[in-house]
């Protein structure tokens, strides 16, 4: 792993955002990071692979030329929309008597080959949750460990073959190489869920541009995703239709408003009619349209929520993404709609300038992690020697460990 460059892009509605990333002996460093405003996609989906594309190459030349580093194989980060999960166990004698990448593979493919798929479907992603050897249930990388009998856990994300031939495609005549999708809300467990095994559920809330993508976890396993088709562009349209703007002019009103549009609302001293950027925008307008859509949005997210057989037991619901985080007064309308212990994750919590590429810095991570737990290790370790308390301590270096401690405190 040491010195593999790890590149990845978060296809999202709003936004195309790219992160690189060179492996070290035990962590990834982060070289940076860009983003660009989406064009070509709608709602998760690629709507336009020759718009998209001249996005995406535009995105990876300034990444490339600010980072003075070479890109040529992609990992790619897509919206849950379309997609679905199964968890698979597979179980092998271990030919050599020890843990070997190829075993873990072999265990891979054994469960690709179980997992039933329906016409039109293909395996997007497959994600190792824990192993079982000799009978212990081990969530740390095995490698070289002794042992007889190993079963490994897999989420199997699943999605539609066309809608993903799109992104395969744009890749590929940008003149990169496609490494693999990353569903981007499971990702975001590397960032926000903490590394605790417990029974615990907890949900993550990625609310964009164009859509929102919602995960339960359990166990660090992910026992729930979906989608809705609602995200921070319907509050734009909303302004657009209402007060009969254009969408560029409804999107920069948004923009100017979203931090004090509750305050300006609230003060006496303003006129009704207010000078927002080059625009007159009546204040009350502004202030029902935000809100009741917001209402509406987190109303839905929480319905949806609530198809999971997990619901009940949630102990903590953490929403981030750029479509809802930083309107004033977010955190009292979330509080009003969720039962549950809430934290809307902002740049300012997070101490970022710019927190539009969490997700693809994410993804990095993942992948990251992914290639270090396949790698040949060589020194041999018995499974009797397992330290519980080992499974869950980590460093608490780098910008994914510094979250991480953030979101400790809160929860």
């Amino acid at each position: 792993m040491h010195n593999s460059v790890i590149a990845a892009v978060d296809f999202g509605s709003k936004k195309l955002s790219a992160s690189l990333g060179i492996g070290g002996e035990e962590e990834v460093d982060i070289l940076g990071s860009f983003c660009l405003p989406s064009v070509g996609i709608e709602k998760g989906f690629i709507t336009n692979e020759v718009e998209c594309q001249k996005v995406l190459n535009k995105l990876l030349e300034n990444l490339q030329e600010s980072t003075q580093s070479s890109i040529k194989n992609i990992h790619v980060g897509i919206s849950s929309r379309g997609l679905r999960t199964t968890e698979i166990s597979s179980i092998n004698n271990l030919i050599e008597g020890k843990v070997t990448k190829n075993e873990i593979k072999r265990l891979m493919e054994k469960g690709r080959r179980k997992t039933i798929l329906n016409e039109g479907e293909e395996i997007a992603d497959i994600v190792i949750n824990f192993f079982t050897l000799d009978g212990k249930i081990i969530y740390e990388d095995i490698n070289g460990w002794i042992g007889n009998n190993l079963e490994v856990n897999l989420t199997i994300i699943i999605g539609p073959s066309d809608e993903l031939a799109k992104f395969k495609r744009v890749i590929n005549h940008s003149g990169y190489r496609f490494e693999g999708f990353i569903a981007n809300i499971i990702a975001g467990k590397k960032v926000f869920i903490q590394e605790i095994i417990d029974t615990k559920p907890r949900a993550l809330l990625d609310i964009g541009g164009g859509v929102s993508d919602i995960a339960i976890f359990s166990d660090g396993i992910a026992k729930y995703i979906s989608n809705i088709p609602l995200g921070g562009n319907n509050i734009t349209r909303d302004i657009s239709i209402c007060g009969e703007y254009p969408l560029r002019e409804a999107e920069n009103i948004k923009i100017i408003c979203a931090s004090n549009y509750k305050s300006i609302y609230e003060d006496a001293t303003q006129e009704e009619l207010i000078e927002i950027g080059t625009s007159m925008v009546p204040k009350t307008l502004l202030y029902e349209v935000i809100k009741v859509r917001i209402e509406e949005m987190l109303r839905i997210v929480n319905q949806e929520l609530k198809k999971s057989s997990y619901y009940e037991g949630l102990c903590s619901i953490i929403i981030f993404g750029d479509g809802l985080s930083y309107f004033e007064n977010i955190n009292s309308l979330v509080e009003k709609e969720f039962d549950t212990k809430t934290k809307i994750i902002t740049k300012n919590y997070l101490g970022m300038k710019n927190a539009s590429n969490i997700t693809s810095l994410a993804i990095v991570k993942d992948v990251f992690d992914r290639l270090s737990l396949l790698k040949e290790d060589l020194n041999e370790i018995k499974v009797e020697k397992i330290n519980k308390q080992n499974l869950t301590e980590k460093s608490n270096d780098g910008l994914i460990d510094k979250i991480k401690g953030f979101l400790g405190k809160i929860f």
